[in-house]
């Protein structure tokens, strides 16, 4: 696995590349130090095709965790999701201790990311970006977003 260091000038944080990352994330987080809840969010695609391998492979890995799935669409990009992504971390009692975790294209890095950024004033997030736009658009940077009244702001 390669990694490259993105380096601000008050913060630095690595880029893990290569194959087979997933299965390597809680030796990641573990060595990064980073918090032991985690709320999950994916689409539904992933949830489809990886959901069982990331739960089972999760499962070993201590604190609480929660999986949030939504569809990869324009749409979910949206205060109303954000909403919900909010809500449910309300109802699970999750706190700033929070790790947040992104497996998705696009859509799910725009809204995971704007939603680790802003609730209770910022919790940790790891992107595990799944197509090329979210490789190099919303897991990088930290350039998120999301649509108000279903226009980009």
């Amino acid at each position: 696995m390669k990694t490259v260091n993105v380096k601000l000038e008050n913060y630095s944080y690595p880029i893990f590349i290569g194959k087979g990352s997933l299965s390597r994330l809680i030796e990641l987080i573990e060595s990064r130090k980073l918090n032991r809840n985690l709320f999950i969010v994916t689409d539904k695609n992933v949830e489809n095709y990886f959901g069982k391998f990331i739960k089972n492979y999760l499962e070993q890995y201590g604190g609480r965790k929660f999986y949030y799935s939504l569809h990869a669409v324009e749409k979910s990009k949206s205060v109303v999701e954000l909403k919900k992504i909010y809500s449910n971390l309300l109802e699970q009692k999750f706190g700033r201790d929070t790790l947040l975790i992104s497996i998705g294209g696009g859509v799910t890095g725009d809204l995971a990311g704007f939603a680790a950024a802003t609730f209770m004033r910022g919790i940790q997030i790891v992107h595990i970006p799944t197509t090329l736009t979210a490789m190099v658009d919303s897991s990088i940077g930290g350039k998120t977003a999301i649509n108000f009244n279903f226009i980009k702001t």
